[in-house]
């Protein structure tokens, strides 16, 4: 599949997409030869790879080997850890690993960078109430009775 604009005219060309069935496999740029800055291959993981990445993009290589990401994916299918790999010039590689744990319903409870940082996230309860406000009224418009700590509703309290 090829995208032509007038901006990508200008280079002398068209964005070149191919696919493999209904997954994108590559995006080349404009007159490249598959080794540029700005073109990238996709790499499509499979039953039993040890990443569980069946059907998921496991790998990302931008410009040949200038930027490279592995991922790996949870039992659920969420991004579990990112490996990247940088071709700073002049400089030389860099490697930057990211994990993230998720509970059995998808929620994320920690985040580890690069840098060495965790973040816990925590979970609050789905009826607890996060918000500081000094209105008797509550979102559903019924009065709070300031006796019992619970909103009026015409013949009970909740």
């Amino acid at each position: 599949m090829e995208i032509s604009t007038p901006a990508t005219q200008s280079f002398g060309g068209s964005i070149t997409m191919d696919y493999d069935f209904n997954r994108l496999v590559s995006r080349l740029m404009p007159n490249s030869s598959g080794m540029d800055l700005y073109d990238i291959q996709y790499t499509y993981g499979y039953k039993g790879d040890g990443r569980n990445g069946a059907g998921r993009v496991v790998k990302v290589e931008q410009g040949q080997t200038f930027k490279i990401d592995d991922l790996r994916y949870d039992e659920l299918g969420h991004s579990a850890e990112a490996v990247v790999s940088i071709d700073v010039p002049m400089q030389g590689g860099r490697m930057f690993t990211t994990r993230k744990f998720y509970d059995s319903f998808g929620r994320i409870l920690q985040a580890g960078y690069p840098d060495g940082d965790k973040v816990d996230y925590q979970l609050h309860q789905w009826n607890a109430n996060t918000f500081n406000f000094s209105s008797p009224y509550r979102f559903n418009g019924k009065e709070l009775d300031p006796e019992t700590g619970l909103a009026y509703y015409g013949a009970r309290y909740a």
